[in-house]
């Protein structure tokens, strides 16, 4: 559910569009989905990592929801690393807009 429209509209008009708990409230379709295993083991990260960045190199400001430590600290773990192009548009192509 990336809402391309709406972050087209905030980019247009000077608003920083926030992601408050972007994993879909750990959502099985997600942390299963195959493109995003493949993309997190090329750059040895998680799916929720790769969701992560995918958000944040769009510019999107991101706030995972966890009580869990080891995930919030994971969840952070992002700035080491770049989607490339190709691995950006596998992730667009997997929008499910509800």
């Amino acid at each position: 559910m990336q809402q391309n429209k709406l972050l087209e509209y905030c980019k247009t008009n000077g608003i920083q569009l926030e992601s408050y708990s972007p994993l879909d409230h750990g959502n099985p379709l997600l942390f299963n989905d195959k493109v995003l295993e493949d993309i997190g083991y090329k750059y040895n990260k998680t799916v929720a990592q790769v969701a992560i960045k995918f958000q944040e190199q769009r510019n999107v400001v991101v706030i995972p929801k966890s009580s869990n430590t080891e995930r919030i600290i994971e969840n952070a773990d992002i700035f080491d690393f770049q989607l490339s192009q190709d691995d950006l548009e596998k992730i667009a192509k997997l929008d499910r807009q509800r």
